[in-house]
C-alpha cells in the first residue's frame, strides 16, 4: 500500500484516507480490508461500513476488469453536505443524475468513496445489462442500490476516470 494524493480536496478538519493498490487480482480484497481498518478506526456505523465495504469492491473490479490500469487509487472522506458533488452521471437504471436518491434525502454527512483508475480505456462506464440470467454486470445496480447518489468524473487530461459514491454517515440505505 503506497498512500496517494487526495482525489478531493479535503476541507479543514475533514477526515480522509486515501490508498494506491497494484492492479492485481487480490487488489479488490485488499481494498475491503483497507476500508473496513480505515472506517473501524473512524468508528463508523456497521452498516456504513458493510456497504462502504461492497462499494469500494465494486468501483475497484470495475477499474481493474474495464482499464488497463498499473495502479488503482481509492480514497474515503467523510463530507458535510455542503461539500458534496453534484449528482452527474446517469446510474445503471437510465435515470438521468446519477444518483439514486432524492433531493435533500440524507441532509447529515456523507462517507464518499471515489476510486480512480488511470483510464486506458477511454470511456465512461456503460449501463450494464439487464437480463437477470447474466452473471456479471450487477455491479453498477449495487453501487446504485446501496448509495444515496454515484458518479464518474474526468480525473483531468490523460489522469482517467473517477468513480464515485456516497453514503450515509448515520445509516445506509
Amino acid at each position: 500500500m503506497i498512500p496517494s494524493a487526495p482525489l478531493i480536496t479535503p476541507q479543514t478538519g475533514e477526515r480522509c484516507a486515501s490508498f494506491e493498490l497494484a492492479a492485481h487480482p487480490g487488489s479488490a480484497a485488499q481494498a475491503r480490508r483497507l476500508t473496513r481498518t480505515q472506517l473501524d478506526g473512524w468508528s463508523a456505523p456497521e452498516e456504513t461500513c458493510e456497504a462502504a465495504i461492497l462499494i469500494v469492491s465494486e468501483l475497484v473490479t470495475n477499474a481493474l476488469v474495464h482499464t488497463g490500469s498499473r495502479q488503482i487509487f481509492c480514497e474515503l472522506r467523510e463530507i458535510e453536505p455542503r461539500d458534496r458533488v453534484p449528482r452527474q452521471a446517469q446510474d445503471p437504471l437510465g435515470r438521468a443524475g446519477g444518483g439514486s436518491g432524492a433531493a435533500g434525502e440524507g441532509a447529515g454527512a456523507r462517507l464518499r468513496i471515489a476510486v480512480r483508475d488511470e483510464g486506458q480505456c477511454g470511456r465512461q462506464p456503460a449501463s450494464p445489462r439487464q437480463d437477470p440470467q447474466d452473471e456479471h454486470g450487477r455491479g453498477l445496480f449495487l453501487v446504485s442500490a446501496m448509495s444515496l447518489s454515484w458518479g464518474t468524473q474526468e480525473a483531468g487530461p490523460g489522469s482517467g476516470l473517477v468513480a464515485w459514491a456516497e453514503l450515509s454517515w448515520e445509516e445506509a440505505r
